[in-house]
């Protein structure tokens, strides 16, 4: 009863939010053919402020691509946490704008971008929060761009899109939109590898995903450690949270050896370690599309698509080098083991060890 109320509750304040926010005073003319030549599109802002890394570094094709074409124009990302570090080091993108959520930061962040006229907003959401319109309203784009928005009257352009393909296709779609041609969906992250001195394989094994019920059991990640662990010259890094330590360290001792828990400071401290292992072991799409970025090895864990769901194709790795084993959604721990087993004999492609750990 709760929970149906507070459906109810969150469905009438959208409705009250898109009533005042949904609307455009002066709305500019557009030009047909190529959209960013006919209308002078000179400065294009990026609405990220979900702060998804793995979002961001999708994204990365976006700015490469307009870069490439018309390397003039001002690329600007609101974002923030994590996924601001996937693009500090990128010269594709010439500002960022740090994003919080208070109601009188949003106005103020709003002010600053109106005040840089910025011709095109670009907002790929696919539920938009109120504070999301109030955002794109008070930035005063000449135009502004979404996903499935035709009967909004806030958006000038609209990209259609059913969400059954993958996310690269989206955004070619957009970059169809605008005039854009991109000749490659390839991500990019500019960052140096880790310098690790050893001669041993490195796999980064990854554990949790942003969400509980996408994330592997404890028991599971030792019972893959320990597969690994069977072939010869192998170093295994366990990554995650820091709030995890306790149980990340616990997952590695109980794997072996030559199991680590690796801490992080910072994304990029994830991004180099990752740059420089092996193979990638994740149910987390983050370091899936970090790993696809660097054209490694990755071997991922996801759930299985239904009627209603289609995240697993539509953020499926970007790479040649991944593979991809599906879980059942009633627990993430419930796939295929040989599938498991047989991946990670083809990626090691090595002899195992006499013994099992």
């Amino acid at each position: 009863m709760w929970k149906q109320f507070q459906n109810f509750m969150r469905k009438y304040r959208l409705a009250i939010g898109r009533y005042i926010w949904d609307r455009k005073l002066h709305k500019e003319h557009i030009i047909e053919g190529n959209f960013i030549e006919n209308n002078g599109i000179r400065s294009i802002v990026f609405l990220r402020q979900d702060g998804k890394v793995g979002d961001m570094v999708v994204h990365t094709m976006i700015f490469r691509a307009i870069k490439e074409q018309y390397p003039n124009i001002k690329i600007g990302v609101i974002t923030k946490g994590a996924a601001r570090g996937i693009i500090e080091n990128n010269s594709n993108v010439d500002k960022i704008y740090q994003f919080e959520k208070e109601k009188s930061k949003i106005k103020k962040l709003a002010r600053q971008i109106s005040e840089e006229k910025y011709d095109l907003l670009v907002d790929f959401s696919i539920m938009l929060r109120v504070r999301d319109m109030m955002l794109i309203s008070l930035c005063k784009a000449r135009y502004t761009i979404g996903v499935n928005r035709e009967d909004w009257k806030l958006f000038d352009l609209n990209v259609s899109f059913d969400f059954h393909s993958h996310i690269t296709d989206l955004y070619g779609a957009f970059l169809t939109k605008i005039g854009v041609k991109y000749h490659s969906t390839k991500y990019e992250i500019f960052s140096e590898a880790l310098k690790l001195e050893t001669q041993n394989r490195v796999i980064v094994l990854n554990p949790y995903a942003s969400n509980r019920h996408r994330s592997l059991s404890d028991e599971m990640v030792v019972k893959i450690g320990r597969e690994m662990l069977q072939y010869k010259k192998i170093e295994i890094y366990i990554v995650g949270e820091s709030s995890k330590k306790t149980s990340l360290t616990e997952i590695a001792r109980n794997i072996g050896e030559k199991a680590k828990y690796y801490p992080t400071k910072s994304i990029l401290d994830l991004v180099s370690l990752i740059q420089r292992a092996d193979l990638i072991v994740s149910p987390d799409t983050a370091a899936v599309h970090i790993a696809s970025a660097f054209d490694k090895k990755i071997i991922s864990v996801y759930l299985e698509d239904n009627e209603e769901i289609y995240y697993a194709k539509m953020w499926a790795p970007n790479s040649s080098q991944a593979k991809i084993i599906y879980a059942n959604h009633e627990n993430m721990d419930w796939f295929a083991w040989e599938e498991m087993e047989r991946y990670l004999r083809m990626m090691l492609e090595g002899e195992k060890n006499e013994s099992k750990v």
